[in-house]
């Protein structure tokens, strides 16, 4: 049985991705199809700091490693995926190469 404060853990990961997944949407819909590589930078500095809370509370709490893993691909598809939906593809090509995402 899972302690409290590691479900805790687990509901603070799975809120984050959320929250980015929203992020991502509400941008889009702010901009009408038009993200500008600004925006496309923020939402990476996003990223990057989700990803540094969420290894963060990976090791707090000592989950499984896998589930930093899995939680960062899941964010670099949502990412990847909101770019290439507003045609920013040279964009999306350069932080999937970042991301080593194939």
């Amino acid at each position: 049985m899972e302690s409290k404060d590691r479900k805790a853990a687990l509901a603070r990961i799975k809120q984050l991705k959320k929250d980015f997944k929203d992020d991502v949407n509400r941008r889009a819909g702010l901009l009408s199809f038009a993200y500008h590589i600004k925006d496309m930078n923020t939402l990476e500095e996003k990223f990057t700091s989700c990803s540094v809370e969420v290894e963060k509370l990976i090791k707090e709490h000592s989950l499984d490693e896998n589930i930093f893993l899995k939680f960062k691909r899941d964010l670099v598809e949502i990412l990847y995926d909101g770019a290439m939906k507003r045609k920013k593809y040279s964009w999306a090509a350069s932080f999937a190469k970042k991301q080593t995402l194939k």
